[in-house]
């Protein structure tokens, strides 16, 4: 059985993200490009993409809780389940802020790549399960928290630009 400690991080809004072990401090290393939408193709509603982002962040949030609650009680089986879930989520998160508004460029492509670091994060946590490797748990804890740090810059950005 992989054990490891389960962190609930908060940000400012009540989001809840679950690390899902301790944290080393070592930032996850290169999350990608971000996929961020033309601005001229851009059309949508700046306060319902604002709000869109609030809410399914906040699902999220409730994902991972689940994760954290059935990581602690050392579910395995339940905690992959939930891992599942969010990254069900995180495509439909990705789906529902397309397109990105001009207005919300840079919040959009650091929310790109939020989502990109949590999904890495919940496939390594799968995976370190699956094959017991808590170096591999290890690295999801940190781009959770990785992917925690870039979701709370997005609600700066969004203040910020909208």
């Amino acid at each position: 059985m992989v054990t490891g400690a389960v962190v609930v991080l908060l940000s400012a809004s009540g989001v809840g993200i679950a690390a899902l072990v301790q944290h080393t401090g070592t930032p996850a290393s290169d999350i990608g490009t971000a996929r961020a939408t033309s601005p001229a193709s851009s059309s949508a509603n700046d306060a319902a993409w604002a709000s869109t982002v609030s809410t399914d962040a906040t699902g999220l949030g409730t994902d991972f809780t689940a994760v954290a609650d059935d990581a602690s009680a050392e579910n395995e089986a339940a905690a992959s389940a939930d891992c599942q879930t969010v990254l069900n989520d995180i495509a439909s998160f990705q789906t529902d802020i397309t397109p990105i508004p001009p207005d919300y460029a840079t919040a959009g492509a650091t929310l790109v790549r939020a989502l990109q670091t949590y999904t890495e994060g919940c496939t390594n946590f799968m995976s370190g399960i699956a094959d017991q490797n808590v170096s591999e748990i290890d690295t999801a804890g940190a781009e959770i928290v990785t992917g925690t740090g870039l979701l709370e810059q997005v609600q700066a950005e969004i203040a910020a630009e909208g």
